[in-house]
């Protein structure tokens, strides 16, 4: 197995992180507005996913990756969590 190094905290790297970036923008929000809904379902509730999207500035994405859902209302669990393209196998 591969060991775990974890990087000191004050590696240069951290600072253009955008997992790091989005993980501290969240409990930011969760902090703000507390606790992200849930949709019956189970997938996060759609005002989450689209305060994420303008927010994470994940590369080669925008906001407007979440517009096409407003109009029809359905968002995935795989959908939601995958702002990027190495996260689909989380879904």
């Amino acid at each position: 197995m591969i060991e775990f190094l974890a990087p000191r905290d004050d590696a240069p790297e951290l600072t253009v992180s955008p997992i790091l970036r989005a993980a501290l923008l969240t409990l930011d929000y969760l902090q703000v507005n507390g606790p992200i809904g849930l949709t019956p379902a189970k997938p996060l509730k759609r005002y989450f996913v689209t305060w994420a999207a303008q927010v994470f500035d994940w590369p080669h994405y925008t906001a407007q990756l979440v517009r096409p859902f407003s109009v029809s209302r359905k968002l995935t669990c795989g959908t939601i969590i995958c702002f990027d393209r190495w996260s689909t196998s989380m879904s």
